[in-house]
């Protein structure tokens, strides 16, 4: 009788640990994860949810100033990164040829506009090189109020933006000289979900409409299906845009107010315009 009752006991015993490993593999698959450079190294795309963490360029302790006219004020110039797999950047090389001009006391510059994809509280710093007579600028802008950095009152090549809210955010890389630029981002992202870490590729979007059109434009896995308050958060205006990749290559775009969305396929490399 004794060894039928431990036969019992222990098979009861291994259907109890066999359910709690179950209950807890499911538990974990619904909650949101927190990877590292590390863990992605051993896992294929990260989950839409997951928020991803990443080296950047760590903030000088006496960087404490604060934002006004809309920059933040930095007491040095920081070095750009150093590129993937050595560095903590992903670099991707691209020409500026859009020309800005002003009246006076200024050079030409070319630019060129990125759209760059965030869920709320990402973090991302964006550098170019070569950073002489370059500079960055994002719209709108971010968490602390500011839309560009300087550096001893000298406009930044660099900017270290966390966002406030998720969105679609213009980046405009702007290098003085008369003629087409070209030149390098360096791309650090340090927080952001799987949905929206870039993969270190480009494509080219042409979005076409009326000059005072809005159209919300965003992956599909970070587009909102909400009102046209809620779009305007991923609204940008006509125009040929460098697109910062993430995972998702199924897009979609809408002239606001939104009634009939356009999807449509970006992958490295493609060129790509809509009208919708």
């Amino acid at each position: 009788m004794r060894p039928l009752l431990a036969l019992l006991l222990a098979i009861g015993a291994t259907a109890t640990l066999a359910c709690a490993r179950r209950d807890s593999r499911e538990a974990s698959d619904t909650a949101t994860r927190s990877l590292s450079v590390a863990d992605q190294k051993t896992s294929s795309v990260p989950h839409d949810a997951d928020v991803v963490y990443n080296r950047g360029v760590a903030t000088d302790a006496d960087d404490t100033a604060s934002t006004r006219y809309n920059k933040h004020q930095t007491p040095r110039r920081l070095s750009s990164p150093g590129c993937r797999p050595q560095g903590i950047a992903l670099c991707l090389a691209d020409t500026a040829t859009r020309v800005y001009s002003v009246d006076c006391c200024m050079a030409d510059q070319r630019q060129a506009d990125w759209l760059v994809f965030a869920a709320a509280h990402d973090s991302l710093q964006l550098f170019l090189e070569p950073a002489r007579d370059a500079y960055l600028t994002m719209s709108p802008p971010n968490a602390a109020g500011a839309s560009a950095e300087t550096a001893l009152g000298v406009d930044a090549s660099w900017l270290r933006a966390r966002f406030p809210a998720a969105g679609t955010y213009i980046f405009t890389a702007g290098i003085a000289s008369d003629s087409a630029a070209p030149y390098e981002l360096r791309i650090a992202p340090v927080v952001a979900t799987g949905a929206s870490q870039p993969i270190g590729a480009a494509a080219q979007l042409t979005l076409s409409g009326a000059k005072t059109a809005t159209i919300a434009v965003a992956p599909r896995s970070l587009m909102p299906a909400g009102d046209t308050a809620t779009l305007r958060r991923f609204a940008v205006g006509p125009g040929i845009y460098r697109v910062l990749l993430v995972h998702d290559t199924l897009y979609s775009a809408c002239a606001l107010p939104c009634a009939h969305p356009t999807t449509f396929t970006l992958k490295r490399g493609q060129a790509v315009t809509i009208a919708p």
